[in-house]
């Protein structure tokens, strides 16, 4: 409606634009007639009358539509505002940062021209760099867990990706996204299955939790099971450096990088991950 609106007022400006210059038109070429002596001298102060009042009632009504515009851009300013506070919550609740751009999108695309729309891209452009921020950490994230197989210390990998895990994590708390993720929180990593035992008899013991014991490559990891809140897998890895009197370490990260699909071992008591 309010483009519409921009587009009938457009062409009002212009009908008064052509009336004035109409009667300008018409005053040049009554000086002119005056000057050829076309017209009587006497009658000069009617025709400077009549082209006053012309003059002054173009003006006023000009006056008049500017003003009551000015009034309905207000309003149709104020009727975006309203607009806006209502999708807000859809915005602003915690959702994938892909979500949020398209919800921008949508915006950008049918938000007419006004200062609302120029901050509907600016937030998009942001949510886009944030987007490329995170994407950028994962791809990295996936050089790091492809080089656990010749690693000879494995859990200098585990670190590298809770690191990475934390940042992206930071990155998507900027724009108050989450992306659909689970975690896990890692205690540590063997040679052999056998040797996990004592770790999965701690997590028993000490978390009242049944440890996980994937294997990759040629390491086996014993995991705690996933947990979909990162602050949640944050404050359980703590648990377990307290609980262990700081002489174990937990890592969390990323159950997509890390694992994105895992089938149970025929022939050992563990997942494999492919």
């Amino acid at each position: 409606m309010k483009t519409i609106f921009l587009m009938s007022t457009e062409t009002t400006n212009c009908i008064y634009f052509g009336l004035i210059i109409l009667s300008l038109s018409i005053m040049f070429y009554i000086f002119y007639l005056i000057k050829k002596d076309v017209i009587d001298v006497t009658k000069i102060d009617k025709i400077t009358d009549l082209f006053k009042y012309t003059i002054v009632t173009i003006s006023i009504a000009t006056i008049a539509v500017v003003v009551t515009d000015t009034f309905k851009e207000r309003d149709y300013d104020k009727a975006d505002m309203l607009s806006f506070n209502q999708y807000l919550p859809y915005i602003t609740d915690t959702t994938t940062i892909e979500k949020k751009i398209n919800f921008c999108k949508f915006f950008c695309s049918v938000t007419p021209k006004s200062e609302l729309k120029t901050g509907w891209e600016s937030y998009l452009f942001f949510l886009k760099e944030q987007k490329q921020i995170v994407d950028d950490k994962k791809e990295n994230d996936k050089e790091t867990i492809a080089t656990i197989n010749t690693s000879a210390v494995p859990t200098l990998v585990l670190s590298k990706m809770q690191s990475a895990t934390q940042d992206i994590q930071k990155t998507l708390d900027n724009v108050d996204a989450t992306n659909e993720d689970s975690f896990l929180v890692v205690l540590g990593a063997d040679d052999s299955l056998k040797e996990t035992k004592e770790v999965i008899e701690f997590a028993k013991e000490k978390l009242a939790k049944d440890a996980i014991v994937y294997k990759k490559g040629k390491w086996y990891i014993t995991t705690l099971p996933k947990i979909t809140q990162y602050k949640e897998a944050q404050q359980l890895a703590k648990d377990v450096i307290e609980k262990s009197g700081n002489k174990k370490l937990a890592y969390v990260i990323s159950t997509k990088s890390w694992c994105k699909a895992a089938e149970k071992s025929p022939t050992e008591n563990c997942m494999i991950c492919n």
